[in-house]
């Protein structure tokens, strides 16, 4: 990075982390310029269920390779993977199934829980300086499980008890206890769990407000601005080439744009292999009883999140690749799948159906760190389903690095981007 006092930074992507970025960087005094390839607000980061789920696993786990392999064939199902031959697919695969061992997944949730207490308290840093808790519908108090079947209960209970060894509080419900506290669940519904560390919000509203912050304090916000080229050699980055030729020069590039990060970094001889997973959301008018808490819907694995005064569907995975197909039977089978336990989703209104592109790494854990073999490259991406959630502690982590080379909260190396270097 250049000597000057005030650091020029250019961010690719405006998703939750590239916002966040630009957040803490202005804060600290940069000059940030921020550059979208969408519109504002369109991608993973906004269209995603909100969740800020402290101690979520990894996507691969013990048992979901046996399972996927089930569903494959099952263009409904939560985990969908139409066959096809891709070489680099497969590769992703035969890593996901080694990342799916008992030993892999253990260290994976130390990882993940320490990353997940520290993005808790990135949220509360932000909303005790921003004004935003109620526009960004904020709430802090927990998360909710929900289970119709003892499957389902003994599911809740194992990941409760995981979670405990890390330190998380969980609380159960019976189903008294639940149709007391929200009752707007089905009578067949039997309880539930609540994961009390985490949290939730609106997260179009979340990031766009963290943009607005950054370009109060002097961040220049780009949307709809594709880049030609990464202009970097020798170990060094120097700026970006822009459609019409010209260059933007920097003194430090930080590459946050989900899925698109592989290819951009590729460019630079970096290595960041991901897949994309396509994940939909079905946005309801409120049922009668609408819930008050979001959560998962723990044997359909579709997440709800109350916002806007209505009620948010999302989950699914999808590697199709980078197509722009949209399944509707997958936005069908949400609606389905919450309609097995909420009151009243026969009488919603489809209010909107969105799709986007989660970036997954074959080893389930995000990508934070300092690029090998340049001095002023950083990465933040491949968070899975937890970008929202792990979205401003990430952002905060790369602004440290860039201001000052190290991290206030311990940076694990098995998130560092040199762990796929040839």
């Amino acid at each position: 990075m250049s000597s000057s006092s005030t650091p020029r930074v250019i961010i690719i992507g405006g998703g939750i982390i590239g916002a966040a970025s630009a957040y803490h960087l202005t804060r600290r005094g940069a000059s940030v310029t921020l550059l979208e390839r969408e519109a504002l607000g369109a991608g993973a980061s906004s269209g995603n269920a909100g969740l800020i789920a402290v101690g979520h696993p990894p996507l691969p786990k013990p048992g979901v390779t046996w399972q996927a392999f089930k569903w494959m064939f099952d263009s409904t199902s939560p985990l969908y993977i139409p066959p096809r031959f891709r070489p680099d697919l497969i590769r992703w695969l035969w890593q996901f199934n080694k990342a799916s061992k008992p030993e892999f997944f253990q260290r994976s949730m130390k990882v993940l829980a320490a990353l997940g207490r520290a993005a808790v308290d990135s949220f509360d840093e932000i909303l005790e300086v921003e004004n935003v808790a109620a526009e960004t519908n904020y709430h802090r108090g927990g998360q909710i499980e929900v289970f119709r079947t003892e499957r389902g209960r003994d599911g809740c209970r194992a990941e409760g008890d995981e979670l405990r060894r890390l330190g998380f509080e969980i609380e159960e419900l019976d189903q008294s206890q639940l149709r007391e506290r929200e009752p707007g669940y089905q009578d067949d519904v039997l309880g539930a769990v609540v994961w009390t560390d985490s949290a939730f919000a609106d997260p179009r509203a979340f990031t766009l407000a963290l943009l607005r912050c950054a370009q109060r304090d002097g961040a220049t916000v780009h949307a709809e601005q594709p880049i030609e080229s990464i202009v970097a050699g020798q170990g060094h980055f120097t700026g970006v080439r822009l459609p019409d030729g010209s260059v933007m020069e920097a003194d430090a590039l930080i590459l946050a744009a989900g899925i698109w990060t592989t290819q951009l970094a590729r460019a630079i001889g970096i290595n960041v292999p991901m897949q994309p997973a396509k994940g939909y959301h079905v946005e309801l008018s409120a049922p009668p009883v609408n819930v008050k808490m979001a959560g998962v819907l723990k044997e359909t694995f579709v997440a709800i999140n109350p916002m806007g005064g209505g009620l948010r569907l999302a989950g699914t995975l999808e590697f199709s690749g980078l197509d722009d197909q949209v399944r509707h039977e997958r936005l069908n089978a949400l609606v389905e799948g919450a309609r097995k336990y909420i009151r009243g989703i026969d009488e919603c209104k489809r209010l909107t159906e969105w799709f986007g592109y989660r970036p997954c790494t074959a080893d389930g854990l995000p990508v934070i760190g300092r690029a090998p073999q340049y001095e002023n490259v950083f990465i933040g991406t491949g968070h899975a389903m937890m970008g929202f959630g792990l979205g401003p502690i990430t952002g905060k982590m790369l602004a440290e690095l860039v201001m000052d080379g190290t991290t206030s909260t311990p940076l694990a190396p098995a998130l560092s981007p040199g762990r796929f270097a040839r």
